[in-house]
């Protein structure tokens, strides 16, 4: 008993020590560390050993420890706790390296699915369509623009497609995201909509996010939601200790589209899987807002 309850507090807690990397969330154990929780179990079981088999005689009475018994148990007994410990650590790491598959397959198919999503979103004929129309009646009234709106499509695609493949991207990238999304929103729906976007905060600037988030929520409250240029749908961006909140007000369709809860679902899961917890969702009768958990 005395053994076991040691050698499982010396051999669990330089793997707790280790720690969790935050940016794969693994727990890794590094080679020090095992060496110091294989150590320290031997290191256990000799010194019980010993002090087990002294206590032992002075029990019974007897004058002196016959040493050589002591030496002899204290041999066996460490060489049985060596294979213990050494069998131990195989069936731990293999364990270990099971989850860290699975893991990596979730997270491996969550990101493909977001990125899939946001260039599907931005495939669909009709936003094709209708950005070529903005662009047609911009080139014809405003070539400037035009150029801008052209350019800021441009980036929109190539974030996606440079980016969507991250676990996670620095909150500063995704708002300059955010900001050409808005552009391109704006251009098209004029003052039907308005976002408000967050100031820069140094407090934030070394805080990450899973990619594509932001325009996914944005673009879930301008898709899912009625506006016109006399009642314009107002969303905000919110930076509140290590979250952003995006919220909006609830104008429901009358036909309600598809794929709002697929998009949560989806960014829900990748951020439990890099972030440890999930998004959270705030509604009542007027408003809807999701809290994205930063890094």
């Amino acid at each position: 008993m005395v053994h076991c309850h040691g050698n499982r507090y010396l051999g669990g807690k330089p793997r707790n020590l280790a720690g969790v990397t935050r940016e794969t969330g693994l727990a890794l154990r590094s080679r020090r560390s095992a060496f110091h929780a294989r150590g320290g179990c031997l290191i256990w079981t000799a010194a019980a050993s010993v002090a087990l088999q002294i206590l032992w005689a002075t029990i019974n009475e007897d004058k002196a420890p016959n040493w050589t018994i002591v030496r002899n148990s204290a041999l066996v007994t460490v060489a049985g706790a060596a294979f213990i410990v050494q069998w131990y650590e195989i069936f731990y790491v293999t364990a270990q390296r099971r989850r860290e598959r699975e893991r990596r397959s979730s997270l491996e198919l969550a990101r493909a699915k977001a990125e899939l999503a946001a260039l599907t979103a931005q495939v669909d004929p009709h936003f094709i369509f209708n950005s070529l129309h903005t662009i047609v009646e911009l080139n014809e009234d405003d070539p400037h623009s035009a150029t801008d709106f052209v350019l800021a499509l441009a980036d929109v695609y190539r974030y996606v497609v440079l980016h969507g493949k991250r676990d996670l991207v620095p909150l500063e990238e995704e708002l300059r995201l955010l900001e050409k999304y808005v552009s391109l929103v704006r251009t098209r729906f004029g003052d039907g909509i308005r976002v408000r976007l967050p100031e820069p905060d140094s407090q934030h600037g070394t805080l990450r996010i899973p990619p594509i988030a932001l325009q996914t929520l944005v673009e879930n409250a301008v898709k899912h939601n009625r506006y016109t240029d006399r009642t314009p749908l107002e969303v905000s961006v919110e930076l509140k200790d290590r979250s952003v909140i995006v919220r909006n007000e609830k104008r429901p369709l009358a036909r309600r589209s598809q794929g709002t809860h697929s998009g949560l679902a989806n960014l829900d899961q990748r951020c439990r899987l890099m972030c440890g917890p999930g998004i959270e969702i705030e509604e009542d009768a007027s408003s809807f807002a999701v809290v994205v958990p930063l890094m």
